[in-house]
């Protein structure tokens, strides 16, 4: 089990190691560094980062959320 955080629409990240990771991303927690490092999103779980509702059924899916909650998608 990882502990992750998704970032999207903000600047890019750099790493502790000087690496620049282009948003979107994923932060991922590494033992001594917090969730300070970041990874670029696996193409082949992200489909449309342009709908956030897509992103986020995406991001479940990357944490393998077996019971995901019950949330409704309002439009505005």
């Amino acid at each position: 089990m990882k502990l992750v955080r998704l970032d999207f629409g903000g600047p890019p990240h750099t790493n502790p190691d000087g690496e620049e990771i282009s948003t979107p991303h994923l932060h991922v927690y590494r033992e001594n560094y917090g969730d300070r490092w970041a990874i670029p999103l696996p193409e082949e779980q992200f489909n449309d980062l342009a709908d956030t509702w897509t992103t986020l059924q995406d991001f479940m899916g990357f944490c393998q959320i077996t019971e995901p909650p019950r949330l409704i998608k309002v439009m505005l």
